[in-house]
């Protein structure tokens, strides 16, 4: 298996359609093989929990369904998931907030960001763009 075990706070906006909904068709040999520190149980409650994902090319069953502001859980893979890994990936895939930008060419102007895009904005932040969190 071609794929990665990804940490779901680290989880880019891009990598949503990505995230295998069905971790059960696996291995304990092929996910552990994905980790050099965790055992397969281990692996496989923290998928349940909602705290790491497996990311794969193509995903035979997508964790996610896109939807009009970002994604949510699969109501197939739903059942896969505690109660708080189905909030954990929903929220972090779902939520938006709305930030302004100061400069005075965009004065007035908001977009907005999916709370995984914030990784971008945080290097945006870096480069000296002053940006306002409302």
């Amino acid at each position: 298996m071609v794929g990665k075990i990804v940490n779901v706070d680290q989880l880019g906006f891009d990598e949503a359609s990505r995230i295998e909904g069905d971790w059960s068709r696996f291995s304990d040999d092929e996910l552990t093989a994905l980790s050099s520190s965790k055992s397969a149980s281990s692996i496989r409650n923290e998928l349940e929990s909602g705290d790491i994902a497996l990311i794969v090319d193509s995903p035979s069953s997508l964790m996610l369904s896109k939807m009009e502001n970002g994604f949510s859980v699969s109501q197939q893979n739903a059942p896969l998931l505690s109660d708080y890994g189905v909030k954990k990936i929903g929220h972090r895939f779902s939520e938006t907030i709305m930030v302004g930008l100061l400069p005075k060419s965009l004065e007035g102007h908001f977009i907005q960001l999916n709370q995984c895009q914030l990784i971008s904005l945080s290097l945006l932040l870096k480069r000296n763009l002053l940006f306002m969190i409302r």
